[in-house]
């Protein structure tokens, strides 16, 4: 794709993400940014959608991977990494995008901390803000205390507020909007949507670095959506299950 030396490939799952992905792609394919930050390839997942995303996709030196059905979103990452042949990947949502320097430092990271199996790199909005994209697993309280305005205490705790995001340290788990991880690494495919990324960190060493910086148009469609609530309700019961 380039001529960028580095290990990682960025897998992208996009579904109906016409609008969303030319600033993701965009931002690697500047011709201002070094091919020394730049990820060796892009390949994209599509989940069948409905509107330009494998048009748009199209106009981008990317390798894309049409799906006849919507696989939900661990099945079609597992389908996108299948095809990776560099030694990490960096899965990301298409509504992410990347400043300066970012793939340089993630894998600078890596190969400084060796124990390191997940990396999650800074998020920040559009404007520049931080965003709480590392935590503490969630407990049941932390879970009704952020949908209901409960239990200040414990969702405190599990966004992580009385840390300062300044200085890499281990957490639980990462935001799946960003994560970096060895290429051989698969997905529950039991995940339809939402939580496959704390089950994907649990049992593994994480870090949250944010001398890597990435931008996050988020969404929340969860909390507009009541079958998408339904979802991360189910896939957070599945998670309980799973590790209790």
């Amino acid at each position: 794709m380039t001529s960028s030396t580095s290990q990682i490939t960025l897998v992208l799952v996009t579904h109906n993400s016409a609008q969303v992905l030319p600033r993701c792609l965009d931002s690697i394919f500047d011709p201002s940014r070094e091919d020394a930050d730049r990820p060796s390839d892009v390949v994209v997942v599509d989940n069948a959608s409905r509107d330009e995303t494998l048009g748009v996709a199209g106009r981008y030196p990317v390798t894309r991977l049409p799906q006849r059905k919507n696989l939900g979103y661990a099945k079609a990452a597992n389908r996108g990494l299948d095809e990776i042949r560099t030694e990490y990947a960096l899965l990301a949502n298409p509504d992410v995008w990347f400043p300066s320097d970012c793939f340089r430092e993630l894998e600078r990271f890596m190969s400084e901390h060796p124990d390191c199996e997940v990396q999650g790199p800074r998020l920040e909005d559009d404007r520049g803000e931080l965003l709480l994209s590392c935590r503490t697993f969630p407990t049941w309280r932390s879970i009704l205390g952020r949908r209901l305005g409960l239990f200040p205490d414990e969702v405190a705790t599990h966004l992580m507020r009385d840390y300062d995001h300044e200085t890499p340290r281990r957490v639980d788990w990462v935001s799946g909007a960003c994560l970096l991880f060895p290429a051989a690494y698969r997905f529950d495919p039991g995940y339809f949507l939402y939580v496959e990324d704390v089950d994907f960190c649990s049992g593994r060493h994480v870090y949250y670095n944010p001398q890597a910086i990435a931008r996050h148009s988020v969404q929340r469609a969860s909390k507009r959506n009541p079958r998408l609530m339904f979802i991360h309700l189910l896939s957070m019961m599945r998670f309980m299950r799973k590790r209790r």
